[in-house]
């Protein structure tokens, strides 16, 4: 639970998400941490193919370029402070 609760920050939508597909991965009684840790790259594929898409895609060219400065400044800090 707390790797669960770990990954999607406790957001309700994300959590049943990434139980879903848990779920859908496990044929266990028993989930263990290292079930959850392997379908984080499908639980991360399902929201940006999802969840991120449609709603930037239902975002003005306004926000959009809004969206894109954010991502850019976050990658200029991130490599110029490790």
């Amino acid at each position: 639970i707390e790797t669960i609760s770990g990954i999607t920050k406790g957001y309700p939508f994300f959590i049943q998400q990434l139980c879903k597909i848990v779920y859908q991965n496990t044929d266990k009684v028993l989930i263990e941490k290292a079930d959850v840790e392997s379908c984080i790259e499908e639980f991360l594929t399902t929201l940006d193919e999802g969840f991120f898409k449609s709603r930037y895609e239902r975002c003005a060219e306004s926000d959009k370029k809004f969206i894109f400065e954010m991502w850019r400044v976050a990658v200029y800090n991130f490599e110029c402070c490790t």
